[in-house]
């Protein structure tokens, strides 16, 4: 299966597609990868595979959610390949449309994707081994390069994870909340794009397609199995999210708890103390310690006493 591949960088883009395609021989199918093309390009694209004019509006729309479009026996696919961002960065989602035909398929997407060159490479091997280059076979090559790039985001994000759950246990004083709560909102909106993947390869291999061989639905299904370990990563991930956030209340309680133990014999010590000054600050004629000579320093020493017990106290209570 030759491949066809255009992007800016190249002069003339289209200039080789009709010499190309006349080589073509009838049995023989193409692989055509378009980069960012113009509205009048897009246009060469679609005349040429023949596009329903609901898939070429996709295309041009773009920011369609992942899905599977037949139109007689042609198959319009929209998925979302990942890309790790930088530590602490939500991941890149570069959108990516793919058309098959009985003889062709087509990839057209915006940006460049690494995940491309991969499946490109797995394809080369797969047609150096003589295998059969059919397009449902490159489907499944570009589905599935697509699809192993979804466990390394999701790799990322346990170690986000795993050092956000180390710094609340190390210093329960972090805020680690604003970090939790950013990182749930990014698994939504991950599960956004990977879920409806599910479906997609839920209809490739349910449904008997004519741009597909029969016994392409077992790799389909294989597809399918590796889309529920991500998804299932993607929920546990949320999951110790949410018990992060209780944790983090918790603690939070927990100091509070704390603090008012301490504020709570603090106040009962000074109570005491305050009691006992003003008990000997009445002014009343006859107390027998008013005339005593060291009645004042036996009221401070009774009271340093008093306090240090009080102290003691609360200490074993573990109030203190």
């Amino acid at each position: 299966m030759p491949l066809l591949r255009f992007d800016p960088q190249a002069d003339d883009r289209f200039t080789p597609l009709a010499e190309a395609t006349r080589d073509v021989q009838a049995d023989q199918t193409i692989w055509l990868d378009v980069r960012n093309p113009t509205s009048s390009e897009l246009l060469r694209v679609a005349q040429w595979f023949h596009l329903h004019p609901l898939a070429l509006e996709d295309i041009r729309k773009r920011g369609q959610r992942p899905k599977l479009d037949v139109y007689g026996k042609q198959l319009h696919i929209v998925i979302y390949a990942l890309e790790p961002g930088e530590y602490g960065n939500a991941p890149r989602r570069r959108e990516l449309a793919i058309v098959v035909t009985e003889r062709a398929v087509a990839t057209i997407h915006v940006d460049a994707s690494d995940v491309l060159d991969a499946a490109a490479e797995r394809w080369a091997e797969h047609c150096a081994q003589k295998a059969s280059p059919e397009p449902g076979m490159l489907l499944y090559t570009l589905l599935d390069t697509v699809v192993d790039g979804y466990f390394p985001v999701i790799d990322s994000y346990g170690e986000r994870i795993d050092d956000a759950e180390s710094l609340l246990f190390r210093d329960p004083t972090h805020d680690a909340l604003r970090d939790v709560f950013a990182m749930k909102r990014e698994l939504l909106e991950l599960r956004k794009v990977v879920a409806p993947a599910r479906e997609l390869t839920n209809g490739l291999s349910r449904r008997e397609l004519p741009a597909l061989g029969e016994h392409t639905i077992a790799y389909f299904q294989d597809i399918q199995d590796h889309i529920m370990r991500v998804i299932d990563g993607i929920d546990a991930d949320r999951d110790v999210l949410s018990s992060l956030v209780d944790v983090q209340l918790s603690l939070t309680s927990n100091r509070l708890n704390e603090t008012m133990k301490r504020l709570t014999s603090a106040s009962i010590i000074l109570m005491t103390l305050a009691l006992i000054a003003g008990i000997y600050g009445m002014n009343f004629k006859h107390m027998p310690e008013l005339t005593w000579r060291y009645g004042y320093f036996g009221v401070l020493g009774f009271m340093l006493v008093t306090g240090v017990a009080l102290l003691i106290a609360f200490r074993r209570l573990k109030w203190w």
